[in-house]
Parts: C-alpha cells; structure tokens; sequence
C-alpha cells in the first residue's frame, strides 16, 4: 500500500464517519399527507376549444380507429381521448410556449429542421 491509497482510504473513511445519516425508518403512518400535490384538474367535455366541429368529428374517428371499444373496454371516443387532443392544443403545447422562437438566429441549412 502506498502513501497516497492510504490517505485516500482514511479521508473517505473520515468523510463517511462524520456525515450524519439521512436514513429513517417508516413504520405506523406515511410521511406525507395524501393529496398534499395540486391535483390533476377535471377536464369537463363541453364545446371544442381548438378543433372545429368537422376537425373534431375527424380527431375522434381516429382515437376510435387507434383505441376501439371491445367487449372489455370503452374506446377512444368515450375515453376522452380526442378531448384530451383538443385542451392540449389549446394549453402550452399547442402554443409552443416553451420553445424558443426569439432571435436573433443563424442562417441554417436546409437540413436542420424550423
């Protein structure tokens, strides 16, 4: 063993000695409280907020295409699932909020996407 794999050892054992433990033991009750979050807000169906009504008429005939009701589930439709479509494309993801669209930018090549 030479000098400095010693010091190394006795430093980390020094470090692992004095750092307090943050380990605990769960047992009678939960350290949180339920429902302490913000819950998830109820979409209630109602009028479309992006979609026309043909565009709506469309959007849910695809999630029926791609989820179809069976004898042991609901499908698309009935799940929400074109609902769903229509508040996200009214919300952040259908403004893009969170993509940078301020300038100034490079000129790019053709290749590289908007």
């Amino acid at each position: 063993m030479n000098r400095r794999l010693f010091l190394s050892s006795v430093a980390m054992l020094a470090v692992t000695a004095t750092s307090p433990s943050f380990a605990r033991s769960l047992s009678g009750s939960l350290p949180w409280a339920p429902m302490a979050s913000d819950p998830p807000m109820q979409v209630l169906p109602g009028g479309w907020q992006f979609f026309t009504p043909q565009e709506a008429a469309l959007v849910e005939a695809i999630v029926d295409r791609i989820i179809p009701a069976d004898d042991l589930s609901i499908g698309g439709k009935e799940a929400g699932c074109a609902v769903y479509i229509d508040r996200q494309l009214t919300g952040a993801f259908g403004t893009s909020s969170r993509l940078y669209t301020q300038g100034p930018f490079l000129p790019a090549l053709p290749t590289q996407g908007y």
